[in-house]
Formats: structure tokens, C-alpha cells, sequence
């Protein structure tokens, strides 16, 4: 890093306008086909297999949208609503991509070695990268739910 009249450069000619403006990179977390975590993927990918496979399809219903084939995440069926502190009725009812996203956050803060309320108040930024859930595809076709929750999440 070179510093100069209050600007710092980083190697990669990254500028700064204070030495301690830099991203850090300090937890990890994902979900992958047949993986709850990136390490259990990165097992998969070295072992080279494929988790992919028209084997047992999530939905009763399936849209033309929809391909045979899926990686299937595991554990979908679980949510701890009140450990996020959300209502019982909308954790059973709220897309899995939603409640996933909140268990995936605490764990990239968790892998950090930090704690959320040791979060509070400081400049900290979650990134996350998602892609569109098969879930809304499939809520938009079931007119089933008539609870109140299935917009929710």
C-alpha cells in the first residue's frame, strides 16, 4: 500500500480515501446441490461427483419453466423461526429461499468468529449472491395457499 496527501493506494491501484477504508473478506457460507456448506461442495466437486439428478423432484406440480433436473439442497424442511425471531405461522409459510438466506448470513457472520450483536452499530456489510427460486415459479401456479403467508418472504 503507498500512502500519499491522505489518499492510500492498494497494490491493485484501488483507491482509498483513509488507510482503514479496505474490504476484508472474513466469512464464508453457501448452499450447494447435496452440500449445507462450502466445504461439503468443494468435497463433492474434488470427488467429482455429479448432484444433480431428475431423482426425487421437490414439487407435485411442475411447471414447463421447470427442468427434470435439479440439485437438490438438503435440509430444506428445517427453519428455527424463533431463534430469527420470526412468527411461527410465516417460518412454516415463507419461501425457502428467504429462510435459508437468514440461516446462511448468520452463518458467514458465525464463520467470521463473530457474534450479530458484536455487529451493532459498526460499518459491516453482508454480500450475497442468489439466483431466481424455483419456489416463486412453483408459488405463482399453486393457488393452494390460502393461510395469508404465501406472498410473505
Amino acid at each position: 500500500m503507498k500512502a500519499s496527501a491522505g489518499k492510500t493506494t492498494t497494490d491493485r491501484g484501488v483507491k482509498c480515501s483513509r488507510k482503514n477504508d479496505r474490504i476484508v473478506i472474513s466469512g464464508m457460507s453457501g448452499l450447494f446441490p447435496e452440500a449445507g456448506s462450502v466445504q461439503e461442495f468443494a468435497n463433492i466437486l474434488y470427488d467429482k461427483v455429479n448432484p444433480v439428478t431428475s431423482e426425487n423432484n421437490r414439487w407435485l406440480y411442475t411447471p414447463r419453466e421447470i427442468g427434470p433436473y435439479s440439485g437438490k439442497t438438503p435440509g430444506l424442511q428445517y427453519f428455527d423461526a424463533q431463534f430469527f425471531k420470526v412468527h411461527e405461522r410465516l417460518g412454516e409459510k415463507m419461501d425457502v429461499m428467504s429462510r435459508k438466506l437468514l440461516e446462511q448470513s448468520y452463518q458467514a457472520i458465525y464463520d467470521a468468529g463473530l457474534s450479530p450483536q458484536s455487529l451493532n452499530g459498526k460499518n459491516v456489510a453482508v454480500y450475497i449472491g442468489i439466483s431466481v427460486s424455483e419456489t416463486e415459479i412453483t408459488g405463482f401456479f399453486d393457488n393452494s395457499s390460502k393461510r395469508g403467508f404465501g406472498i410473505m418472504g
